[in-house]
């Protein structure tokens, strides 16, 4: 029952599960819009709420539209939603707000916060300078990007959540019989060490994971790092996931190039998704000490 915030973000009670728990997921998830600290947020979530209310069925195509637009069009609550936004051709974003989601109930509800600036951190333009770095490394702006993807005190946490998802790549490899090898130097006298190397063809095929802040200009921006690191070593496919779930469709090149079966390609996708967010909430749950 639960749908896309960004793609679809309705509130209605036009609509009956059959299953218990999607209603009280649903209800849930409504009273954290509406009960939202962003204002931007609480004015959406209201006047769909009003617009459902006075209208008998679901809401139109054309008024989730036009809901979808402003969100995305919103400079800071919308940096998230145009990052997951580049994914369009899945539903995988739906599937994991849904009763059928493979995430914690803790982390389902905070990833709702994280998606729309909803953290509780120190960026707020009211405090003085000083009062807005990090509480943790006091090198800059405590900001949610920074607090879930660049803060160096976060570094293993980041770590562990970088090398999950390679993990679960390596993993859907191996099990359909690709010889994949993880961290491997091409030559002794280079530094450049990728997260898996895969030998087709007797041609090297190197694949490297990155887990950036999901606005779309650093998902692009990390993907092209990637590259620009390993050209030199020859074919370079890097592997970006978003730290709140995001998806470059470019990833789908890692498919192609193996030919792996679209259902075993999407199954891991999923799993990337769902763990990278995973760990996100619980390293901005920790850094808030709840």
């Amino acid at each position: 029952m639960s749908q896309n915030v960004y793609h679809e973000i309705v509130i209605t009670n036009n609509h009956r599960s059959s299953n218990q728990n999607a209603d009280i997921w649903t209800v849930a998830r409504a009273t954290q819009l509406l009960s939202s600290a962003d204002e931007v947020v609480v004015q959406i979530a209201r006047r769909q709420l009003r617009d459902t209310s006075k209208r008998p069925g679901p809401p139109s195509p054309t008024r989730r539209h036009r809901w979808t637009a402003k969100l995305l069009n919103a400079p800071v609550q919308g940096r998230v939603a145009r990052g997951q936004d580049l994914d369009k051709s899945t539903k995988d974003l739906a599937r994991l707000q849904s009763s059928r989601s493979g995430l914690s109930f803790n982390a389902w509800s905070y990833w709702a916060k994280l998606r729309t600036n909803g953290l509780a951190v120190r960026e707020a333009p009211v405090r003085l300078p000083q009062k807005k770095l990090c509480r943790r490394c006091r090198l800059t702006t405590e900001t949610t990007s920074h607090v879930i993807s660049t803060c160096p005190v976060h570094l293993p946490e980041m770590t562990g959540r970088h090398d999950r998802v390679q993990t679960i790549l390596m993993d859907l490899l191996w099990d359909l019989g690709i010889k994949a090898v993880p961290n491997t130097r091409p030559a002794k006298d280079d530094r450049a060490v990728p997260d898996v190397t895969v030998t087709r063809e007797m041609t090297p095929v190197y694949i490297d994971v990155t887990v950036p802040f999901d606005e779309p200009a650093n998902l692009h921006r990390a993907g092209q790092d990637k590259r620009d690191k390993y050209s030199h070593l020859g074919t370079v496919l890097p592997l970006v996931v978003g730290a709140l779930g995001s998806w470059l469709p470019e990833n789908d090149a890692i498919r192609t190039t193996f030919n792996i079966p679209h259902r075993r390609w999407n199954a891991a996708r999923l799993r990337m998704r769902a763990s990278t967010i995973e760990d996100s909430c619980g390293l901005a749950r920790g850094f808030l000490h709840l």
